[in-house]
């Protein structure tokens, strides 16, 4: 229900939650004037980890709202299931 254009209602499963947590950080930008969707950012890895390099603060913190989603993914990868693939939206409540 969060994972692509949108969201509303309940996480479909911990995916889905990341997705719902990812928007909320983006949203959350917006309301300091950050539009974290059209920010560009610099990031590197570090061992298996995105790492944000410096730059203007709506910069980085988009970026770390990113970082945080791979990572959520990441850790969540088990939660996985096709049956909310192409989850009709209509449903998400």
């Amino acid at each position: 229900c969060y994972c692509g254009l949108g969201g509303k209602g309940q996480p479909k499963d911990a995916m889905d939650r990341c997705c719902q947590l990812h928007d909320t950080c983006y949203n959350n930008l917006l309301s300091y004037r950050c539009n974290a969707k059209m920010q560009g950012y610099r990031y590197g890895w570090h061992g298996n980890s995105p790492s944000c390099r410096k730059g203007s603060w709506c910069s980085q913190l988009s970026c770390e709202c990113d970082r945080s989603l791979v990572l959520c993914l990441k850790r969540s990868k088990q939660s996985y299931s096709k049956r909310y693939l192409f989850y009709p939206k209509y449903r998400c409540r």
